[in-house]
């Protein structure tokens, strides 16, 4: 590492610990080292955009098999009656009955997304088999996870790597919260939602809000 990106990175622990200013640290990189072993601190590899868009498809997937699922089970209990749907297979129906349809089935789709909104938030927030706090499914198999960090101190896009101040396991709160406003918002306005990964220190919009960031495991 040169010694211009050390001193950019001691520059960004000083705007945390301002109390540490005065004191004499002999150069940059001793000032870069003495913070990476203040306690609290923690290093972290940031999840790649790969990597997380990787997790999202899989995990819709999952998402996908529940729906059909619950949709099978509702038809089975007789709460959904498919008569009216065929004649939207057939060769002579037009785009009123289709709008009707989706009009129809629009409670069945926020149902399903609040139930994968709350069964995501309880996997992430608990440890379910090789799944530890902060995975999903999707997570656990590409390598990342998510975590509580109540300040990242250290974050360049040319290191790709974190140092997170107070680094905890994700909360109950903090996972019920992402979960609904990932589910909720983020995929219902797919593909545009892939571009709010694209902020700073990678991360997306609802994790800047709830001090969550996403990370190699």
């Amino acid at each position: 590492m040169d010694e211009e990106n050390i001193r950019l990175r001691a520059t960004l622990r000083r705007s945390y610990f301002p109390e540490r200013e005065t004191r004499d640290y002999g150069s940059a990189a001793n000032f870069a080292a003495t913070m990476r072993n203040y306690v609290g601190n923690s290093d972290y590899w940031a999840a790649s955009y790969f990597r997380r868009i990787s997790a999202e498809i899989i995990d819709f997937t999952i998402c996908i098999f529940l729906k059909l699922f619950v949709v099978l089970a509702l038809i089975e209990l007789d709460l959904i009656d498919i008569e009216p749907y065929h004649k939207v297979i057939d060769e002579d129906h037009d785009i009123v009955e289709f709008i009707l349809m989706t009009q129809a089935l629009l409670p069945i789709e926020v149902f399903c997304k609040m139930l994968c909104a709350v069964l995501e938030a309880l996997v992430m927030a608990v440890n379910i088999g090789p799944c530890k706090k902060g995975q999903t499914p999707g997570k656990w198999i590409v390598g990342i996870r998510v975590i509580s960090a109540e300040n990242i101190i250290d974050a360049t896009a040319t290191s790709n790597r974190y140092l997170i101040y107070e680094a905890k396991d994700i909360t109950l709160r903090q996972s019920f919260t992402r979960a609904l406003m990932k589910n909720m918002i983020m995929n219902s306005l797919f593909p545009l939602s892939t571009l709010a990964f694209n902020l700073n220190s990678s991360r997306s919009f609802y994790d800047s809000l709830i001090k969550t960031v996403v990370v190699a495991s």
